[in-house]
This record gives structure tokens, sequence and C-alpha cells, in this order.
């Protein structure tokens, strides 16, 4: 998902960076080919310039010289080879992974049809869990912000840029460019709009890696395991010696006490902005997202982070409830390796939302765990149906209203009286 979807990675989102006269503040490079997230001529720009008040927009400011807009820059010669490379190398891994292993349509359907309605009602649960975390995480992050959103409004803006990132060819880059103006339009500042999606894309890195280190610690370490099994005791005081762990890291990056963005002057980066300004710029956003990041509050760094956590963990819930539909049991540390594992396959974007990619890697590795094959295949629908495929159509509706609404509900423009149609020449 993109929210999942990342986000990039799942974090930081891809086209979260911003170019033209914000480029000078937020100081952001935006990806190959990726769209303009603000520009003087967009509309939204136009309606709510950034604000000299706003400390995010005061300290991207300083000691930049804005260097007006810069074209997209065309992805490098490179890359479209490395990605037909990339494609290769996965579906002949997959091929060999499949060997005499891919079901027929008729196993495939004989396993969707035995299969457990509670059991995918279940899967179907726990992923609207999952997005609702997703929104809980970054309406969390712009309230810390000063950006009162409402849930209900926040979770159709997620629904929607995860059908963008899940449907078109470079999602990622027009989801974020797609919620970083809604942001905007719902009263975030240039600045918050940009370290905002960029924060929530690092907490939602954070919360996957921490799933991953968790399910690594199993797989590698069998004694570990042993020592859960057979010493109850011992795997909760390991555990609350890790949740300390991370509570003090967030103390430490939250500590302190005025919440005072800082405005240090940076000469290296002043003088490397005449020389290389667009380096210059992503160096100064990287700055200026650090130094927002410690005005922040623990108390919503915890809620980030478990929201962060819990949303990977739900989706990661959602496939194992699809496997346990269909009669697949595997031992939850190796469903969550193969999870994390098709999550590294997900950020290579060969095609929309992973489409082909995802579903041969997931099958590849329930085949190898030890799945038949009909359910092996069954499970993988079920979970690509709740998590990917229903989410698109759904998200498309949410967007059609959406327009449809703040259509109506925006004011005339000022520039000329409400009912006249725009001059023409020519």
């Amino acid at each position: 998902m993109t929210g999942r979807a990342t986000p990039a990675p799942p974090g930081p989102p891809a086209g979260t960076a911003v170019t033209g006269p914000e480029a000078g503040r937020a100081g952001a490079v935006p990806p190959a080919g990726a769209p303009h997230l603000a520009d003087a001529t967009d509309p939204v720009d136009a309606e709510h310039p950034a604000d000299a008040t706003d400390p995010v927009d005061a300290v991207g400011a300083a000691g930049v010289v804005p260097d007006g807009p810069h074209p997209p820059t065309p992805a490098p010669r490179w890359v479209l080879p490395a990605k037909i490379v990339g494609a290769l190398a996965l579906i002949g891994v997959a091929v060999l992974a499949l060997q005499g292993k891919v079901p027929t349509p008729d196993q495939v359907w004989a396993s969707l049809s035995t299969a457990n309605g509670w059991g995918i009602a279940a899967a179907a649960v726990v992923e609207l869990a999952s997005l609702a975390e997703i929104v809980r995480q970054q309406r969390r992050l712009l309230r810390a912000f000063g950006v009162p959103i409402g849930f209900r409004r926040l979770g159709a803006i997620t629904w929607s840029s995860n059908a963008l990132a899940m449907s078109l060819p470079a999602g990622a880059a027009v989801s974020a460019g797609y919620t970083y103006r809604e942001f905007r339009r719902n009263g975030a500042a240039q600045g918050t709009a940009v370290t905002v999606l960029l924060l929530s894309g690092v907490m939602s890195t954070v919360g996957l890696g921490l799933l991953y280190a968790v399910a690594v610690g199993l797989l590698a370490s069998p004694w570990v395991r042993d020592v859960i099994e057979a010493h109850p005791v011992v795997s909760v005081t390991l555990a609350i010696l890790l949740a300390v762990a991370v509570h003090l890291g967030l103390r430490l990056i939250g500590r302190s006490k005025d919440r005072v963005l800082s405005t240090d002057p940076t000469p290296r980066l002043d003088r490397l902005q005449e020389r290389r300004p667009r380096l210059a710029s992503a160096f100064r956003q990287l700055l200026t997202t650090a130094r927002q990041a410690r005005t922040v509050r623990f108390a919503d760094w915890r809620v980030v982070l478990a929201a962060s956590v819990a949303n990977w963990a739900l989706d990661l819930a959602c496939l194992w409830a699809s496997c346990l539909a269909v009669g697949i049991h595997i031992h939850p540390a190796a469903l969550a390796a193969i999870y994390l594992g098709m999550q590294l396959v997900r950020q290579i974007p060969l095609t929309p939302g992973g489409l082909g990619v995802v579903e041969a890697a997931l099958l590849a590795g329930l085949v190898h765990a030890g799945a038949a094959n009909g359910p092996a295949a069954a499970a993988v629908l079920i979970y690509r149906l709740l998590s990917t495929w229903l989410l698109i159509p759904i998200g498309y509706l949410v967007l059609g209203v959406m327009h449809r609404r703040d259509g109506r509900s925006r004011p005339p423009s000022p520039t000329r009286p409400a009912g006249s149609a725009p001059t023409t020449t020519g």
C-alpha cells in the first residue's frame, strides 16, 4: 500500500520534495521526472502563499537565494536499462522458484471456493485498520505542527493518494504531489507540508525496520524461538527492554524544552548554494526536517511510531488471515520474512503497485515455505484483492467525490465576478 506506499520508501515518499520558489525555502530536489509540488503558478500555492511567520518556511528560507523554477530533471540513461535488468532478474528468480509449482486455475478455484469466510472477513477488517493507522500517523504529525485536520478528511486524502500510487506509473511521485496539495488546501504552510511528508515516510521506514528486526532475530536465531517458547518471562522481559530502548530514543529526539525551531546560520550550505543549488537545496531540506523534528513533543513521536508499526503489522496480519482462510499454517516469523521480502521487491518501481511482481514474490515465498500450490495462489489473490485491487476503485471514487465537493465549496475567484465567463483573446 502507498501509505506504505510508499509514502517513497515507504519513506520518505518519492516526490515529496519541491522545486521552484519553494526549493529555496524547503530545499528539496525532485526525483527524476517528478512533478513540481510547489510552484508559483499552482493555484493552491497562489491561494496559500508561503507564510513568513511559519517556523518551517522561515528557517528554510534563511540564507537561501531562490534560484527560480527548475525544469523536471530527465531520468539518467542508465535508469531504464537498470529497470529492465531488474525485471528480468526478478522474473528469472520467480520462474526458478515456481518451476513445476504453478497451480492450475482449477486448483486455485477449489481453494477459493472452500475458503473460510470468517477468515476473509478478518483479513478485510485488519486491512481497514492498517489504513486507519496511516491516517492516524499523518494526522498526529500535522497536529504536532499546528495543522488541525479531521480524521475523515485526512482519511479521504489517504484513500485517494493510495489509489494514485498503486495504479499509475511513477505513482509514488504523483501520490506525494497530490497529498502535498491537499495538505496545503487544509491549512499547512509549504514547508510544513513537505516536512510532514518526509517525517511520515521516515517513521514508516522505522516501523518497517523494527518489524524486520524482530522477524530476522526470530529466524536467524533458533535459540531465540526456543527461549520464547520455553521461558515466556524472559521473552516478556526482552520485549520490555526493547520498548524501553525505543521509548528513550524517542525522548532523546523530542527532548527540546522550548520547542523553538533552530535558525542557526548555515554558512557552508550557503556557499554550496552558489555552486550546486539543487544539491544544497536537498541538504537544506534534510537539515530543516531534522531541526523541525526536534520540536515535536515526545507524546506525538510515541503515537506516530506506534501508528507506523501498527500499519505494517496489521497489513502483515491481513496476509496471515488470508493464509489461514485457505488452510495454510506457516510460522509467523517465516511469514513475516516472506512479507518483508515482498516489501523490498515492492520498492522497485517496475509496474504500478507492484502488479505481477508482488504476486510472484508472495507465491514463490509461500510455496517455498511448504504451502500447497493451489492454496498459496488463493491466499495471494485474497491478500492482494483486499490490500490493493479493491482499494484502487474505491480510492478513485473517493477522489471524485472530494473533487466534486471541493469544487462546490470553493469560493469564486476574486479576479472576476461570480458567474462571469473568463475573457479570451485570439
